[in-house]
């Protein structure tokens, strides 16, 4: 044995390429408890974990048009006085000003 690296794999070693997916999943897979886990263990982790970054994005997705839309409304409501008035007209009457 004269090369002590023979010893380790190599997704053991750290990447120095400047890709961030690779940086990014290794550093997923050091900071998790991967390297506690069977082959079977870390698809099933993987998954759940993948399944829950996707419905917190689909929640976000759906939530931010109708929280800008509310938002939007209130704002046009504060600088006119008016809930009534539609944003466009609010545009056009800044602009007159």
């Amino acid at each position: 044995m004269s090369n002590p690296y023979d010893l380790i794999s190599k997704q053991d070693i750290v990447p120095m390429s400047q890709d961030k997916p690779n940086r990014w999943w290794y550093s997923y897979s050091v900071h998790s408890s991967h390297a506690l886990m069977t082959d079977v263990e870390k698809r099933l982790f993987n998954v759940v974990v993948l399944a829950f970054a996707i419905m917190m994005a689909l929640a976000v997705v759906a939530y931010i048009p109708k929280n800008t839309a509310f938002v939007v409304r209130r704002l046009a409501y504060l600088l006119t006085g008016n809930e009534t008035q539609h944003i466009s007209n609010l545009w056009k009457d800044m602009l007159k000003m």
